[in-house]
């Protein structure tokens, strides 16, 4: 299980890094700072998608929360991409 945790851990990590990414680049192509959020939340909501159909069951956890997030996360980006 602590394996598991700790790869789990990571992949949160990289998911985090790689919306940053996606918020710099859209940011540095010179578009507006409410069109680089709404990117990087759709990063964060597919990777909370892909650890509800991936890892909640390998860290002991229901789906439910991670769609949830997700659901969250894709309103919010859509909310900001069409802004």
């Amino acid at each position: 299980m602590q394996v598991v945790s700790i790869r789990f851990g990571l992949q949160l990590l990289g998911s985090c890094l790689l919306s940053g990414g996606a918020y710099t680049a859209v940011l540095a192509k010179g578009d507006s700072q409410a069109k680089a959020f709404g990117y990087a939340y759709a990063v964060i909501a597919a990777a909370a998608l892909k650890a509800g159909l991936v890892n909640a069951g390998e860290v002991g956890m229901g789906k439910a929360p991670f769609f949830v997030w997700g659901a969250i996360a894709s309103y919010i980006a859509y909310k900001a991409l069409n802004e």
